[in-house]
């Protein structure tokens, strides 16, 4: 198993080395492109196979705005808060408030 701390350290130096290579914008870019491709691979390790359509009031979706509301303020220390506005298989809109 992977401590937690090891991988965290290296997902940020992954990034930090990204930006060095093609610069911030294009850094954003690619990582939000690996996160869209990742996100859904997580909730399936996490919850199982996914229902064709959930409600945006579903626990699921909340789970998952507490997830980016806590992986912000622990990288950031800013609070962020985010609200679905629409959930699919494979998409979930939040806005950020």
């Amino acid at each position: 198993m992977v401590d937690s701390d090891i991988l965290l350290v290296a997902f940020v130096d992954a990034i930090e080395g990204v930006k060095g290579l093609i610069g911030e914008r294009g850094a954003g870019a690619v990582l939000r492109e690996d996160g869209r491709h990742s996100g859904p691979k997580l909730l399936e390790s996490l919850i199982g196979k996914l229902p064709e359509v959930i409600d945006k009031n579903t626990t699921v979706v909340h789970f998952l705005a507490g997830l980016v509301e806590g992986f912000v303020q622990f990288m950031s220390e800013e609070k962020a808060v985010v609200k679905p506005v629409k959930a699919e298989k494979g998409y979930i809109e939040f806005q950020v408030l």
